[in-house]
């Protein structure tokens, strides 16, 4: 199976004009239209504005099938491949 890296800014984004960034449900559709894919969700916590944490989507993927294949580094995490 190829698995392939899609980096997503994922922290769900706000401004008074709308949403800028994803949200979890974007994360989740881009699991399920991208089956090989392994997501890294970035931008987390790095934002005033942000209004979805790690932990938050850490607990909306810990119910679907995709939890694995979702990476959310922490701050300052090097991530290898």
């Amino acid at each position: 199976m190829f698995r392939f890296q899609q980096i997503r800014n994922a922290c769900d984004a706000h401004t008074r004009s709308g949403r800028l960034i994803m949200n979890a449900d974007d994360v989740i559709r881009t699991c399920e239209q991208s089956e090989n894919a392994v997501v890294i969700a970035s931008h987390m916590g790095a934002v005033s504005h942000a209004h979805l944490s790690r932990d938050e989507l850490k607990n909306r993927l810990k119910d679907t099938p995709y939890s694995s294949r979702v990476m959310i580094p922490e701050d300052g995490e090097i991530l290898t491949f």
